[in-house]
């Protein structure tokens, strides 16, 4: 439990790392995990970020090419930059600088970056971050709660914690 940390804790220290990017455009958390080279095969890991409640995966890695997207987000979507072609297939993301107001490309022909998390454009572009969209597993629930737990046990379907009116019945 040492390696969980508290929204708040991580939005400030994003914070802090936004601050400092005029020093470098990696927030410091990204560089301590990227530098951290004593787990994994060859280096490499896996770094989940839980935003627990009020953040919106849809408008972090927008489906900007999905019709649906605009229909369905028509007060909180993002647009699209006139001048971007979205569906050109670079393998590159467009970096742009902060305050850039538009969905940045990630040069896959369908998604795009939140403008917020500008920063992390460089760090994909070197192939330091995989962006894992619109992921699904079998027989999943519509609660985000199971899912969230799901991703953090490798259970699916299987909390613990959950207990059925008939279950708690029989327990007297």
């Amino acid at each position: 439990m040492a390696n969980i940390i508290t929204r708040r804790f991580f939005i400030g220290r994003s914070a802090f790392a936004a601050m400092m990017a005029s020093f470098t455009s990696v927030p410091l958390f990204v560089q301590r995990a990227l530098a951290e080279g004593n787990i994994g095969i060859n280096g490499k890991k896996v770094l989940f970020i839980f935003l627990r409640g009020a953040n919106d995966g849809i408008n972090s890695v927008i489906p900007i090419q999905d019709p649906a997207y605009a229909t369905a987000r028509p007060t909180i979507g993002l647009d699209k930059d006139p001048a971007v072609l979205y569906d050109a297939v670079t393998g590159k993301a467009d970096v742009q600088p902060a305050g850039y107001t538009h969905a940045i490309n990630l040069g896959n022909g369908f998604a795009a970056l939140h403008p917020a998390l500008y920063n992390l454009s460089s760090v994909y572009n070197d192939g330091d971050l995989a962006l894992v969209h619109r992921v699904a597993y079998r027989n999943q629930s519509r609660s985000h709660f199971d899912s969230q737990n799901y991703w953090e046990n490798g259970a699916p379907n299987n909390n613990p914690l959950k207990c059925t009116r008939r279950c708690l019945l029989h327990r007297k």
